[in-house]
């Protein structure tokens, strides 16, 4: 099921990797699109940037923008909230991608700069916008009214004592915004003196002055550390991330060493904190005593014959095409929607009331907790739509089943009565009664 967004289309497909698709029915017109801008795009790493590929079938072009093992940024801030100086540091990441578009020949006001088009990587500065490489926009927004949508977005999230400060950060956002005014005032909110801007700055894209990552989040994302991806354009950004210098200009060693040095900034401040971190990585279990450990290595080799969604799939298996058409339902048919959920051999029924539900391990966020090795803290949602319900998986971790088939996270899938979608260990069946 497809959206819109400055008269675009957009949905999410997978294709050897996540992917949002920004599309025409009819097609992109090719002289719509800037070739300059795009071959900018296809010759650099372009730091902050979605990785950007051109689909053309049968003369119809559309956008694919990478995001796999990214964040949608809506759902971060549904997961896990927000503070004062993550948002200061989230916007000035933002700020950094509008700046350096310059060096690219690359227009400012043609970035998306809404909470489902910026994605988020390893932590909250981390940050990857949408660019949209076309010669004119259509229906364009000035780019301060876009950063004062996207700052009242994020106030939003902020616990009350720190809003009135989050607010003033909209208010900057006026008719002579300027964007290196905006980043040295963000700076100035995070309490980096004019002297250390320039050190600080730096410090901040390599994440040094960050807090470390929720570490209820690690537990399924192993291995911790990962020196080079196997994606070159990703190793390049982090590269970039690192040092603060052009990726093409880094010897590997260097590479290696920015990498391990933010490494152990980020240890060496989760060992200051409180807490333990293998508490937080493996939670006891339906109970168990406190000081159960789990080895993560063995944990992870064995995952695969206990979760069905991390084993192969069945190449022969037959796939359920789901249940007829509403239109070819009887017109008596129930109009109570039911969720039987059922795990360890036990059943629940749960009725379907609100217009959201939300099934994952976190805690205060959730109508339905599952605490499973696996299940990611927001995992998927049941949601109201014309005619019926929809699932859509929340870009978790270890993906849902639908019928057999996995979800391309973020995309709409219209539930009928009988489907059985999956979440690790746990059935659900969704049905009208």
């Amino acid at each position: 099921m497809s959206q819109e967004v400055y008269g675009l289309r957009y949905d999410f497909i997978y294709r050897h990797g996540n992917f949002m698709s920004l599309f025409r029915e009819e097609g992109l017109p090719a002289e719509q699109l800037s070739l300059l801008q795009l071959k900018m795009i296809e010759s650099n790493t372009i730091p902050r940037l979605l990785p950007l590929e051109i689909q053309e079938i049968d003369f119809r072009v559309s956008l694919l923008y990478n995001i796999t093992s990214k964040r949608m940024l809506s759902h971060v801030l549904k997961s896990e909230g927000l503070t004062k100086l993550q948002m200061c540091q989230l916007l000035y990441s933002v700020s950094c991608a509008i700046s350096d578009c310059r060096n690219y020949m690359l227009n400012e006001t043609q970035f998306i700069l809404r909470d489902n088009f910026i994605f988020i990587g390893s932590d909250i500065s981390d940050v990857y916008v949408t660019y949209l490489p076309f010669q004119k926009m259509k229906d364009e927004i000035p780019l301060f009214q876009q950063f004062a949508m996207l700052a009242g977005q994020l106030a939003s999230k902020i616990r009350e004592e720190e809003r009135q400060e989050a607010d003033a950060v909209r208010l900057l956002c006026n008719e002579h915004f300027q964007v290196a005014d905006f980043k040295l005032k963000l700076l100035e909110m995070m309490g980096v003196s004019e002297r250390k801007q320039g050190e600080e700055a730096a410090r901040i894209q390599l994440g040094a002055v960050l807090p470390p990552p929720p570490m209820s989040e690690l537990h399924s994302a192993a291995p911790l550390l990962v020196l080079h991806s196997t994606n070159k354009s990703e190793d390049r950004q982090k590269s970039l991330f690192a040092t603060g210098m052009p990726g093409k200009f880094l010897s590997e060693k260097s590479k290696a060493m920015a990498a391990l040095t933010a490494f152990f900034n980020w240890f060496k401040g989760k060992k200051a904190g409180s807490g333990d971190m293998e508490q937080e990585l493996f939670p006891p279990l339906n109970g168990q005593a406190e000081e159960m450990r789990i080895d993560a290595n063995e944990f992870y080799k064995s995952l695969g014959t206990r979760t069905t969604l991390l084993s192969p799939m069945m190449s022969n298996a037959t796939v359920y095409l789901g249940a007829p058409p509403a239109d070819h339902i009887s017109s008596d048919r129930p109009k109570q929607p039911i969720l039987e959920i059922s795990t360890n051999g036990s059943t629940t029924r749960v009725p379907l009331q609100e217009a959201s539900f939300v099934i994952g391990r976190g805690e205060k966020e959730t109508d339905y907790l599952d605490e499973t090795f696996g299940v990611s803290r927001l995992h998927a949602e049941i949601f109201k739509s014309e005619g019926g319900f929809n699932l859509k998986d929340l870009g978790s971790k270890n993906g849902t089943l639908l019928n057999g088939e996995t979800l391309v996270p973020y995309r709409d899938y219209k539930l009928h009565d009988g489907d059985t979608f999956r979440i690790v260990l746990t059935d659900y069946t969704f049905r009208w009664e």
